[in-house]
């Protein structure tokens, strides 16, 4: 989700296709149907996130949930949630 794949050390590491850098609990990448910025309420986390990046399997109906620790990423999968895109 993190357009550059550069290290984490690089200057880049960690900026959004918005320009924006991640945070966890905050980023979503989401398809180029929805603008940057767009909230999106997600039940099961009981949080709202932002529309920050892309990526490339990122079409409509998917989204990419940030999160900083690999293995949770792992864990969490890919998984069919409830969103609620608020306006």
């Amino acid at each position: 989700m993190i357009r550059s794949q550069q290290a984490p050390d690089h200057p880049e590491y960690g900026i959004t296709a918005s320009g924006k850098y991640v945070e966890e609990g905050e980023t979503i990448a989401c398809p180029p149907s929805m603008g940057f910025s767009t909230q999106v309420y997600i039940p099961y986390f009981d949080d709202t996130f932002t529309c920050l990046d892309r990526g490339g399997a990122i079409s409509d109906g998917k989204l990419d949930v940030y999160m900083a620790d690999l293995d949770d990423a792992l864990k969490f999968g890919r998984r069919e949630l409830e969103v609620e895109i608020i306006e």
